[in-house]
């Protein structure tokens, strides 16, 4: 009989465990920026202005006429520590190409000393408030979007590139035609 209440109160333990861990995550969630529909390759690239680390105001489509990356990462994403000296080097050897960084749940400080570190020297819009990840469709870093001359995605790619895919995604924007068009 003792051996049965035991049972029955770990199991109410357990329940009552459960319950609260349900109600914390659902209260988590309804704080969290909504994330729009996934931007993929022949999308218009989703406009948006944000503060850069150094206080200017920047807007993703000052770049048109101009191919570019825009990619979302942060000091403690180790994929990116990895992959920003690689976009570094191919920005500095392709004159017209544009890079922006968007910083994803970050220290804007911590954020310029990584820059520093790693040798990346392109402007980084602070998105801590998730405004861009959530037109973007972000939910994990490193993401990276391709975007031609005529401000359409030519690739999402997420994770760490290879240089090898990285020079080839590049090829592919600073190539494209202006007159871009989205595909159906």
């Amino acid at each position: 009989m003792a051996r049965n209440v035991w049972i029955i109160a770990a199991l109410g333990g357990l329940s009552l465990a459960a319950t609260i861990i349900v109600a914390v995550t659902a209260s988590e969630s309804d704080n969290a920026q909504p994330r729009g529909p996934l931007v993929v390759a022949g999308s218009s690239a989703p406009d948006v202005e944000l503060p850069t680390l150094d206080g200017n105001l920047l807007r993703v489509s000052s770049t048109r006429g101009a191919p570019t990356i825009l990619t979302f990462g942060a000091s403690w994403c180790h994929p990116c520590r990895e992959e920003y000296p690689r976009l570094e080097r191919i920005r500095m050897q392709t004159p017209e190409l544009k890079v922006i960084g968007v910083l994803e749940e970050d220290s804007p400080r911590i954020m310029q000393r990584f820059m520093r570190d790693v040798g990346a020297n392109w402007p980084v819009l602070d998105d801590n408030e998730g405004v861009a990840a959530a037109k973007y469709g972000v939910e994990g870093l490193p993401v990276t979007f391709f975007i031609d001359r005529g401000g359409f995605v030519t690739e999402r790619i997420t994770g760490l590139m290879s240089e090898s895919d990285l020079a080839k995604y590049v090829r592919r924007i600073v190539s494209a035609p202006i007159a871009t068009t989205v595909s159906t």
